[in-house]
């Protein structure tokens, strides 16, 4: 199955689809329709393609990347549109998790430059894809 990409931009309501037609794109269609905007006058950085079915919405004032990882594996990486003292005022990201685009399984990260183990995306949250381990009885007040 052919994989699909939407493009989105950050607008003052946050991140939303650049246009109603830039969902479910091929990667051709994707690259194209990305030039296109960008000859069209919008910021490159405020635009960028996604994963189609991912299902997740980015939190207030973060958004989702993806990154090509391995051959068929993405690293869905989760941006902070905030800048740092700390780190010379670059970017901050942190690795969300791994999604195969073969077998169409999402992993959590032992770390950005390791898989860990397959998950449900239902068990997931915006924020990580690593599953909380809880006692019993922490998840009785959860």
């Amino acid at each position: 199955m052919t994989q699909l990409y939407r493009i989105e931009e950050l607008c003052t309501a946050g991140w939303a689809l650049v246009d109603e037609t830039a969902c479910k794109l091929t990667k051709e269609r994707c690259d194209y329709l990305l030039q296109y905007y960008i000859g069209e006058g919008y910021i490159i950085s405020v635009l960028f393609p996604m994963l189609s079915e991912f299902p997740h919405k980015a939190p207030e004032g973060m958004y989702y990347e993806q990154t090509d990882f391995k051959r068929n594996v993405v690293a869905i990486w989760i941006h902070y549109q905030r800048r740092f003292i700390y780190n010379g005022g670059d970017p901050v990201r942190c690795i969300w998790g791994f999604y195969n685009t073969k077998t169409r399984t999402y992993y959590s990260p032992i770390n950005s430059k390791s898989i860990g183990q397959s998950v449900d995306i239902r068990d997931t949250t915006p924020y990580s894809a690593m599953i909380l381990k809880q006692t019993p009885l922490e998840s009785a007040f959860v």
